[in-house]
């Protein structure tokens, strides 16, 4: 299944498929046997072609291997469908105008019931008819039929068929706007992509018109299509969530009136999906004929080509294209907007068969893994686990993902295209001494200049925390804003102190840190205390660094433990610092055996301070 969607898609790219859709050939049969002046219009449908052969009034029946029967026909080159498979033609011969006892003939291909319509009065005066669009509803019971005319003042007539026959109650001659009236006019009844009914009306010299019901009238608006060459033939129909329109495609270097294929939505630059013309010049001459119709289902669309061409200028066929559309492949990763499935995110296929996603100027901070996976239709790439790629040094990147769907391959390239130097604003977010989650902390960092680095100062109280009734203190992160209340949470370190693991231990999420807080447990294994005091962090933003240290207030000599008295506990607590013990102290003050310290904190000290306790003087 995998090698067949391959395939196929790089098949499409060869026609001229855009990003997600391809269209590919099924088959194609040559009719250069039907006298093309004489059988100008055909429909496809079901499988099959239903071509008109006004001189001998009849149709002629085709599939890909060939004739494979004839129905009664009519004099006129016209030959249509309703929205229920029924076959529409007129008894008025070409090049005649609608008039008195014009007719309309309703057939039903597979068991070949026939019904007959007279237009009415109603329908006014119409002009020369050439040509039919499709129908709405089943015209065998309730349907609709618009009839074009190159009557000035009755350009469209609408004939209402209810309970099978002619309702004239509902039959007649709406204005609409700003049609140009014309012969070889085609319009075709469809319901647009919001659900209106629409109408489709089509020269092959100006821009097609979309009409809208307003009142008991229609009210037009003309728009462009790329490519677009002079054929009569335009089918609109809605698809994959889009409102589509089916044409003959045109490219710079050919010319009018030949049997190029494409598809566009309204106003485009470029088809969504194309085939080239078989030729670049003229096949069709002055016929200017390229007959197209669309069957719409769940998996994509069946595109029917009639395409008669003059005696002098071979290349009438009968071709069948099938229009689809590839899944979209998708990257989701943690570094792409939180694993959210973003459209911005799709792949693009290229020829080597393989789809890519390029990203570019990525801020990644040093030691950062890259997870990553590619979705499409529920299906992930790869299924078990999250690919990975590790960014070792900090800076701006760009990142190509490749997804081969054959072999169900996914990979990551980065290249580092840039430093960061971050000069905005930075401010700590968190919950402080149980404030809530905010940004107004009072803690906007303090920024050096020179060398990037942030800097700040926060005050703990040293709570008690239960981290098992879901509320937290002390957590704290570091966010670029652009101002102090604006919640970006596009963080530049994804910095959080203050949880606790299932044994009490305090755990630093972030890898990167240098210097662990010091903790008091209370006994408690559940609970923890935070100490109460001052701490200084020191961000670095270039290489995402942290520096987190207890501020213990200096200049007392002998004050080791940094509380303002000196006593017994400071001996005690510089005992412990000789001893090697893992305890805070203030090396400062506890370097006190002379006056301005001696460079270095030893028994010497202990025995100073312990003379100073008993005696009051150094």
């Amino acid at each position: 299944m995998k090698k067949l969607l391959l395939f196929a898609a790089m098949a499409a790219v060869a026609l001229g498929a855009s990003a997600g859709y391809t269209i590919e050939k099924l088959w194609s049969y040559d009719i250069s046997s039907i006298n093309a002046s004489n059988a100008r219009q055909g429909l496809g449908m079901n499988g099959k072609f239903y071509i008109n052969e006004r001189t001998e009034s009849t149709i002629y029946i085709y599939d890909q291997t060939g004739l494979k029967g004839t129905m009664t026909g009519s004099p006129n080159m016209t030959i249509t469908r309703d929205e229920a498979g029924n076959i529409i033609y007129s008894n008025v011969a070409f090049p005649g105008n609608w008039g008195l006892g014009a007719t309309i003939t309703v057939v039903n291909p597979l068991t070949e019931e026939t019904k007959t319509y007279q237009i009415p009065e109603e329908c006014g005066a119409l002009g020369r008819c050439d040509v039919l669009g499709t129908a709405k509803g089943n015209m065998m019971e309730d349907g609709e039929l618009y009839i074009t005319s190159n009557t000035s003042g009755t350009a469209i007539a609408k004939l209402v068929i209810t309970d099978g026959k002619v309702n004239t109650d509902e039959s007649y001659n709406p204005d609409c706007g700003n049609v140009t009236t014309s012969t070889t006019t085609p319009i075709y009844a469809y319901t647009d992509l919001e659900g209106n009914d629409a109408l489709l009306y089509y020269t092959r010299t100006t821009n097609p018109v979309k009409l809208l019901p307003d009142g008991d009238n229609y009210a037009g608006s003309a728009f462009g299509l790329p490519s677009r060459g002079s054929t009569m033939s335009v089918f609109p129909f809605v698809w994959d969530g889009k409102e589509l329109f089916l044409y003959n495609y045109k490219p710079t270097g050919y010319g009018d009136y030949l049997d190029g294929v494409c598809v566009a939505e309204a106003g485009a630059s470029q088809p969504i999906v194309s085939v080239l013309p078989s030729v670049t010049t003229t096949l069709a001459a002055g016929l200017a004929i390229n007959w197209l119709w669309a069957e719409v289902d769940a998996d994509g669309v069946t595109i029917y080509q009639y395409y008669p061409s003059t005696n002098d200028a071979p290349g009438a066929h009968i071709s069948v294209y099938r229009m689809t559309k590839t899944p979209d492949y998708t990257v989701a990763s943690n570094i792409l907007g939180n694993w959210t499935i973003d459209p911005a995110n799709n792949m693009t296929l290229g020829e080597d068969g393989l789809y890519t996603l390029t990203v570019k100027d990525v801020e990644i901070p040093a030691n950062y893994t890259i997870e990553y996976k590619v979705t499409s239709d529920g299906t992930w790439w790869p299924a078990d686990f999250n690919a990975q790629y590790v960014i070792n040094e900090a800076g701006y990147y760009t990142l190509v993902f490749t997804f081969d769907l054959e072999t169900g391959n996914v990979s990551l390239v980065a290249t580092k295209t840039g430093d960061i130097h971050y000069t905005g604003d930075v401010y700590i977010m968190g919950e402080v001494n149980s404030n809530g989650w905010q940004t107004n902390v009072g803690l906007q960092m303090t920024r050096d200049e020179e060398n990037n680095i942030y800097t700040a100062t926060i005050t703990t109280e040293g709570k008690n925390i239960d981290p098992n009734d879901g509320i937290g203190y002390n957590y704290f992160s570091f966010t670029k804003m652009l101002s102090e209340y604006e919640n970006d949470w596009n963080t530049i370190a994804p910095y959080r102190f203050g949880a606790v693991t299932e044994g009490g231990d305090f755990l630093v999420t972030n890898e990167q840190l240098n210097k662990e807080l010091s903790l008091e447990m209370n006994g408690d294994p559940h609970a923890f205390k935070i100490p109460a005091g001052q701490w200084n962090l020191t961000l670095s933003v270039d290489d995402m660094t942290l520096i987190i240290e207890k501020v213990i207030p200096a200049g007392k000599r002998g004050d080791v433990d940094g509380n303002s008295v000196v006593d017994i506990n400071d001996v005690t607590r510089l005992i412990d610092v000789v001893l090697g013990k893992d305890v805070e102290y203030h090396f400062v003050n506890s370097d006190c055996n002379v006056e301005g310290g001696s460079g270095n904190v030893d028994i010497n000290d202990v025995t100073a301070l312990i003379n100073f306790v008993l005696t009051g003087a150094w």
